[in-house]
């Protein structure tokens, strides 16, 4: 997803931050010279950096001149491509002499990367504004800020200009959904027969289950809802008939099983008290790992295999009221479960699911190769060393794989100050979540993170209230919170949670100072928020 006006604030905060960037040779800058010494030395100003230069004509000092580096060893010599720059001339004119003298192609694309680099004071070469042109003449207009981004983001990092390296910059400026990507990669998959079997499997296991802590545990509870009412007797016969029903044909029972032996069936695998009690604590503990695993034993033992995903499709799309009813109980049970503690939990799975550690992974003295084999990213590093994969596959992998070492890629930092960038899939009670986060935070002395100062934006696209940002800024531990928001009924929904809310950043050594509400549409709120963006402190956004 993508907003405009959310999406300038980024970009302001992060080049807020943005360190100096050395110089090299070839490259191009405005600058203005400061003061002149002997010997044809220079003091040059470039934005806020000054820096001492080796001229190739005498100068005055006070003009500005568009400069290109000669070299920089064994001392830094620039020569003048134009100037001195008249002050009435046009911004428009300036850059069409500056074509003329480089060489370059007059096309609006150019007119508008020269534009870009030159307002902000950034050097830049001759090769990499003709390689980016042409790439920019792949973006509509209504990204063309965050395409501007995105290739001055490759030029620090010295990265070259290629295709796939914009595109995966300008998905992470954008935050285009990493479920798409997902998508793609499972249908290539699908459709390839040249990779071996194991591989395919392993690949589409682990993507399915990404992102999916809090349904899983719904999926749970469903089953468990659904066992209870087929042992106990209790419920209508025709319910329980239909229930049995839908788990046979899902797989979650085998098709032998009939409500007459069931109850045998259960007897004899592992005692119905004890699997009443497992049951019961997966209402009571959706979330626990091992009431989890002793349910999983159970079905595995029972049906040789896990249809427990397709009963809850199944259920979901059933016109019975007691499958609709058993669903709303189920995911009812998990929502009044979430804390903060269930969702940590569910980011950090996600985070190893994914591979984002799979480096740090490796360089551990002793790694877990079976916790690396579960890894999305190893996994399409292994299917990219295929040589039998077709083009079409090979093509998605590498993207997929691109997008998620842009995000590492994309953080930056500048002395005390640091930048991380992540994309991450979300399923949330069944609603496909993409969530973006930003995280710009101060270091101490130390090398811990400074807690007293923060900022966290969440921007979320969801389905019943659409686009939403929320605004978090901590001062001195005390935490406001704005909501923007173009629903008007979501001020009284909310504040039913301010006291939870509250009560859960006390627990953390915080206090809420308030909690308000604005509307997303209006300008003039997130020019507010803009204008206070340029604060030392922890900045943190999904």
């Amino acid at each position: 997803m993508s907003h405009p006006s959310i999406q300038r604030l980024m970009n302001q905060t992060v080049t807020t931050t943005s360190k100096a960037q050395p110089l090299r040779e070839g490259q191009m800058f405005h600058g203005q010279i400061k003061q002149l010494y002997k010997g044809q030395m220079a003091e040059v100003q470039i934005g806020d950096q000054k820096l001492m230069a080796r001229l190739e004509v005498p100068m005055k000092a006070g003009d500005a001149y568009f400069f290109q580096v000669k070299s920089v060893e064994p001392e830094l010599q620039l020569k003048v491509i134009t100037g001195p720059l008249n002050e009435t001339d046009t911004r428009a004119k300036q850059l069409i002499n500056l074509m003329e003298s480089m060489q370059l192609p007059k096309q609006a694309e150019m007119q508008t990367l020269l534009n870009h680099f030159m307002n902000r004071k950034l050097p830049v070469s001759r090769e990499n504004l003709i390689g980016a042109a042409q790439l920019m003449k792949s973006v509509p207009p209504t990204i063309q800020g965050e395409a501007l981004h995105s290739i001055q983001r490759l030029i620090e990092l010295k990265l070259p200009l290629s295709d796939l390296n914009f595109k995966t910059f300008v998905g992470i400026e954008t935050k285009e959904g990493f479920h798409g990507v997902l998508d793609l990669l499972k249908t290539a998959l699908i459709d390839d027969l040249g990779v071996s079997p194991q591989l395919k499997e392993s690949i589409i296991g682990t993507s399915d289950t990404l992102g999916r802590f809090t349904h899983l545990a719904s999926e749970r509870v469903l089953v468990s809802e659904v066992l209870i009412k087929l042992i106990d007797g209790k419920a209508p016969l025709a319910e329980r008939s239909q229930l049995l029903g839908m788990m046979k044909t899902s797989g979650v029972l085998p098709p032998v099983i009939t409500l007459a032996n069931l109850q045998e069936l259960v007897n004899e695998e592992s005692g119905s008290e004890n699997l009443r009690a497992t049951l019961e604590q997966t209402r009571s503990m959706p979330f626990s790992t091992d009431v989890a695993s002793k349910l999983g034993e159970f079905l595995q033992h029972v049906a040789k295999s896990n249809g427990i995903r397709d009963l809850y499709l199944m259920m979901e799309q059933s016109p019975l009221p007691v499958a609709k009813e058993l669903i709303r109980i189920s995911n009812s049970v998990v929502e009044q479960s979430i804390d903060g503690n269930v969702m940590k939990e569910a980011m950090q799975k996600l985070f190893n699911s994914l591979g984002f550690n799979y480096e740090a992974e490796l360089l551990r003295q002793e790694p877990d190769f079976k916790k690396i084999a579960d890894m999305l990213k190893p996994q399409l590093i292994s299917l990219l060393n295929d040589t039998e994969i077709s083009p079409a596959l090979k093509g998605v992998a590498e993207f997929a794989l691109a997008r998620m070492n842009g995000s590492l890629l994309h953080t930056g930092e500048a002395g005390v100050n640091q930048q991380i960038i992540m994309q991450f899939p979300l399923e949330f009670l069944g609603k496909r979540i993409d969530a973006t986060l930003q995280w710009n935070g101060r270091m101490k002395d130390d090398g811990k993170i400074d807690p007293e100062y923060a900022r966290i934006m969440f921007y979320l696209d969801l389905d019943s209230i659409k686009e939403t940002v929320i605004d978090m800024q901590v001062q001195n531990r005390i935490v406001a919170v704005t909501v923007f928001n173009d629903d008007e009924r979501l001020k009284a929904i909310g504040s039913v949670f301010q006291d939870k809310l509250k009560s859960g950043l006390e627990s953390a050594d915080y206090k809420l100072s308030g909690v308000s509400f604005k509307k997303l549409a209006k300008e003039e709120g997130l020019k507010k928020i803009q204008s206070k963006i340029d604060f030392q402190g922890v900045d943190l956004r999904i």
